[in-house]
């Protein structure tokens, strides 16, 4: 399983949000990335740094969840984190 979270490091609010989870999953041994689409490629993630600027996006096994699918994804909310970052996120941003 390979799971991957971008995010934007230059939102003070992403970057609080991110670096809580980054320390949660690394606490808990669960083997998330975490790229700031300010220093990788997110075409990656099939977006634009625009589109990833506006909404979490989570590549999961070569599968790309984004905004409120993040929350409505069963397999992915499944992984629990990544439901929690969801949840949060649409929290602060009012996506869901």
């Amino acid at each position: 399983m390979t799971t991957r979270i971008l995010y934007n490091a230059n939102c003070p609010i992403c970057n609080a949000e991110i670096c809580h989870y980054q320390r949660y999953a690394d606490a808990q041994d669960i083997p998330f990335g975490f790229d700031d689409l300010n220093t990788v490629d997110p075409a990656a993630y099939g977006v634009t740094a625009d589109q990833a600027a506006r909404r979490l996006h989570v590549l999961h096994d070569g599968q790309v969840i984004a905004g409120v699918d993040l929350a409505d994804d069963a397999a992915v909310s499944a992984l629990g984190l990544v439901g929690v970052i969801a949840s949060d996120f649409a929290n602060v941003t009012g996506d869901l």
